[in-house]
Parts: structure tokens; sequence; C-alpha cells
């Protein structure tokens, strides 16, 4: 591959990256639920897997924002929480 597109494949790989956030058309409820109809107006970004690594569960970004605050939502299908380490 040269240089040109190496560079070209790095953009396009920047701009899979963008999350915009939606202007919140209802009050956000910060429960931990992202099924209100605030969350259901904002855009679903899918992390994917960077380089070499391995992606082992499916997991999706959202972001909102009102007149005072910014919001993300983060739902991760991560079926053995019990045994996480963070």
């Amino acid at each position: 591959m040269n240089t040109r597109e190496k560079y070209s494949q790095s953009q396009n790989l920047k701009k899979s990256w963008n999350l915009y956030a939606t202007k919140a058309a209802a009050p956000v409820v910060i429960d931990g639920n992202l099924k209100d109809a605030a969350w259901r107006k904002a855009q679903t970004v899918y992390l994917t897997r960077f380089k070499k690594d391995v992606v082992e569960v499916n997991t999706r970004v959202k972001m909102l924002f009102d007149s005072e605050n910014l919001y993300f939502g983060i739902e991760c299908d991560e079926p053995d929480t019990a045994n996480m380490i963070v």
C-alpha cells in the first residue's frame, strides 16, 4: 500500500468514528433505560474493533444534549457482568 492509500484509509477510519449529539426532543430520564422517547431519537453508533483487537460483545453508544447537559448512553451486551474486572 502506498502513502496516498494509507492516508486515505486513515481518513476513512477517522470519519467512521464520528458521533453526533442529537438534541433531546423529550426530557432525558437518567435511569439506565435507553428505550424512552428521548433516547429513541438519538443516533446509534456501534463500537468496532481497532486494528487487530477482537470484539467479543456488541457495544452501542448514543449521545444527546439539551440546553444544560450532554448525555451519553452506552449499551453493552456483556453476558458475564458478575465476573468483570474494572
